[in-house]
């Protein structure tokens, strides 16, 4: 029988399981979802996230051709929030994202001192830009920034410059 193999967690007996995993809920700061260390703790290691942090693991390694794009598919309920949210969690709490990936056997480049908001999440459903780059740049902090349509090189420089950004020896890109 199942209840031979496998014991439900403190929590799920308590508590029971909400069934989906809502990304909002970070921005707002609730729920299991904004908590990285509980988050992460119930999060399991599937083969699209090994994936996924194997390739982020050779971006910041400056290894030859690693993706510098990651994509989740799939259907409703097949995790793409959760994978979302380990790779949000990871990246803006690097120690907890670091014991937690070490725990699963994998390795970790991610830089010590990653920026202040490394991995930003925009809330779609409760905004309407006008462009793409204006919600990014808003959660770097940056809301001066005069952009006619698209941002320039050097506008980005000027966005992820020293004195807002310090930069490490591994300088990550935007994801």
């Amino acid at each position: 029988m199942i209840q031979d193999l496998v014991r439900p967690r403190e929590e799920v007996l308590k508590e029971g399981i909400e069934g989906r995993v809502d990304v909002y809920k970070v921005v707002i700061k609730e729920g299991i979802e904004s908590d990285p260390a509980r988050f992460l703790d119930i999060t399991f290691m599937t083969e699209p996230l090994k994936e996924v942090f194997g390739e982020l693991n050779k971006k910041f390694k400056h290894e030859k051709g690693a993706k510098g794009v990651y994509t989740f598919s799939g259907g409703y309920g097949s995790g793409k929030s959760h994978h979302l949210l380990a790779l949000f969690h990871t990246l803006n709490s690097p120690e907890i994202g670091r014991n937690w990936l070490l725990s699963h056997g994998l390795s970790y480049a991610i830089p010590e001192n990653p920026i202040p908001r490394f991995a930003i999440l925009i809330q779609a459903l409760s905004i309407d830009p006008d462009y793409l780059w204006q919600p990014i740049f808003e959660g770097l902090g940056r809301y001066n920034v005069q952009i006619k349509r698209v941002p320039t090189h050097e506008q980005i420089k000027e966005v992820m410059d020293k004195e807002h950004v310090p930069h490490t020896a591994t300088q990550p890109k935007l994801l």
